[in-house]
């Protein structure tokens, strides 16, 4: 089974060169000014903006310009200087509109308050633009700037998408592909509301009732279904109306959101520059593309996307590329990754290519990675699942993911891959509050890896093979998106139980039980087509790989342990026991006399 990828690197590498600190990457935390983006070069010298920008949009602005100047009234000027103590942000001045004259030539001028457009007196460098939201003219000279208007969306707050106004053909494909963000979605609908208790899947495993554990519905439970329902249908009611606005070419210009870009004269109509600059160092040329920009989710270390389709491709044709941005320097590890992952993936000889995406060109601008991948053809994985035992997709998933393992094989001595698994055993309990029950019964799953008297196969792992991360067409072929977590040396059987664990949720929703917890308990723990699926597919794995079944039971365990360090940062200190891998954890040891993990563990 010879390999291409680096059989050098310690085993769980990209794991354990991360910290997991909780809170570190929390829903609502994302960096703002989106539009940023969008400029010609996000290395700035002087920025001026006339009105006091979101403290989120400051916060971007002030990493990436050397100096920030904030024209505002008394109030406005105040808050901003305490907004700059506080994060220690000497870059930022506040200055009043007569203070403008006395300013350099400024590389950007930010209208970042629509009623108060008195830029007049900013003086813009031979290389410098302006952005402004809003309808009408700008109020800052056009000679020797070009205008590009925008089409934004949501209608309110941060921009999250921005296409071109004068290309129809990209705005339909973001409406018709779900890419415009709609204004009131549901977290923000749980905001309006004052917020709710945590859902089922957010508890731990000890809040499943007897119900839920039996794969049945309470009377409760079926009127927060209904409810649940209820409100789905009001939020997509609103979605479809919005989208309705951006099917039509008049609607947009009459009622879409707007926003207006004036750059220098002769920049080039498409892409911004820097991604023009990057891709040519790879002999890339995206001059001219039509290209739309998608900047969704709420957590920091979701990217940003510019999706560049060829300038003469008909309406409704796939992008040719799709970019992918960080919006944090600290996360550029995972793009970095991403690049890696994709190149090693097709240095293998004997996978299916067309299931990965090509990287086409990847490099840094203002401190942050960018990787572009030639875009794959396919639809979401829900588009062409059967969500059952026999779904065909499925089934494609578990094949090529065992290929994947047995094509990379790394016979490795036992007690190597349990230092690993002790090195994050280590950092969880330092994370959570195990009891000493479940901390002796792990410890022991490491002990029965390090006692093992044959090799563990460690396998190239793609870390996070969710069905959200699949794509698959009408023939039942599937790729695999998002290789950002990928392991040289990983740990073998972990992308397959992930995969299966997203599969058996998806199939329990379908079939109208809600929460996470009690759809794993329905899918993976009970007795049936999925657990039976779960069995054969882990059987398959273990020939291909030779995997022996002693390790079974400990990667299994720790598969999940693994996903609860991820989730860690995703959750502050109060919140860490009701995350739902840390309940994944405490059920697969409150569980193993499932038949499921009878079967899998042979009890």
């Amino acid at each position: 089974m010879g390999t291409s990828y680096d059989t050098t690197a310690r085993p769980l590498q990209t794991t354990l060169s991360n910290s997991y600190v909780p809170g570190t990457n929390l829903r609502g935390e994302v960096a703002g000014a989106n539009w940023t983006f969008l400029l010609p070069s996000m290395e700035l010298g002087l920025v001026v903006c006339v009105g006091r920008p979101a403290a989120a949009a400051l916060t971007m602005l002030s990493r990436i310009a050397d100096r920030i100047a904030i024209v505002a009234n008394a109030d406005g000027r105040r808050k901003t200087l305490e907004w700059a103590e506080s994060r220690g942000a000497s870059n930022v001045l506040a200055l009043r509109s007569e203070d403008l004259g006395s300013l350099p030539a400024a590389d950007l001028v930010y209208l970042a308050e629509p009623g108060r457009r008195s830029a007049n007196a900013a003086a813009i460098s031979p290389r410098g633009v302006v952005y402004g939201k809003g309808r009408g003219p700008l109020p800052v000279s056009h000679v020797g700037r070009n205008s590009l208007p925008l089409h934004l969306t949501p209608f309110t707050g941060e921009m999250r998408t921005a296409v071109p106004l004068a290309d129809p053909a990209t705005i339909e494909y973001f409406v018709r592909h779900d890419l415009n963000c709609p204004t009131l979605d549901l977290h923000t609908a749980k905001r309006l509301l004052g917020g709710a208790g945590a859902p089922l899947s957010e508890r731990g495993a000890e809040t499943v009732g007897p119900a839920s554990r039996a794969g049945g519905r309470s009377a409760k439970n079926v009127a927060k279904g209904i409810l649940r329902n209820a409100g789905r249908a009001v939020l997509d009611g609103a979605a479809h109306a919005e989208a309705g606005i951006a099917g039509r070419r008049s609607l947009v210009r009459w009622l879409g959101r707007r926003a207006t870009l004036l750059r220098p004269d002769g920049e080039d109509p498409g892409p911004p520059r820097y991604l023009r600059e990057i891709a040519g160092r790879f002999d890339v040329n995206i001059d001219g593309c039509r290209w739309g920009l998608a900047a969704h989710g709420q957590y920091s270390s979701r990217k940003v996307l510019f999706f560049l389709f060829d300038a003469d491709a008909p309406a409704g044709a796939t992008p040719r590329w799709i970019v992918k941005l960080t919006r944090d320097p600290t996360l550029n590890g995972r793009l970095e990754n991403l690049a890696r992952g994709l190149e090693t993936v097709h240095g293998i000889p004997g996978l299916e290519a067309r299931a990965v995406p090509r990287a086409a060109f990847h490099g840094h601008h203002a401190g942050l990675a960018i990787v572009a991948e030639e875009a794959v053809e396919g639809a979401p994985f829900g588009a062409h699942s059967s969500w059952n035992a026999a779904c065909t997709v499925a089934a494609s998933a578990v094949h090529w993911l065992t290929e994947l393992a047995a094509a990379t094989v790394d016979p490795t001595p036992a007690p190597a891959a349990a230092d690993a698994l002790r090195r994050v055993f280590d950092r969880f309990t330092e994370i959570y509050d195990v009891n000493a029950d479940d901390r002796r019964f792990l410890a022991e799953q490491i002990a029965t890896v390090e006692r093992a008297d044959v090799a563990i196969p460690l396998v190239f792992q793609h870390g996070d093979p969710g069905t959200w991360n699949l794509l698959a067409n009408d023939e039942g072929r599937v790729a695999f998106l998002d290789w950002e977590a990928a392991e040289n040396r990983g740990m073998p059987l972990w992308d397959l139980f992930y995969f299966l664990r997203s599969f058996a949720v998806g199939c329990a929703r379908a079939s109208g039980t809600h929460g996470r917890m009690a759809a794993i308990e329905q899918g993976l723990f009970a007795d049936g087509p999925i657990s039976r699926m779960v069995g054969e597919a882990v059987e398959r794995y273990r020939e291909r790989t030779g995997l022996d079944a002693v390790f079974v039971e400990p990667l299994f365990h720790f598969c999940w342990m693994h996903r609860a360090l991820k989730e860690a940062t995703r959750l502050t200190p109060e919140r860490l026991e009701s995350g739902h891998y840390r309940a994944l954890v405490r059920l697969g040891i409150a569980r193993r006399e499932t038949p499921t993990l009878r079967r899998l563990f042979r009890l």
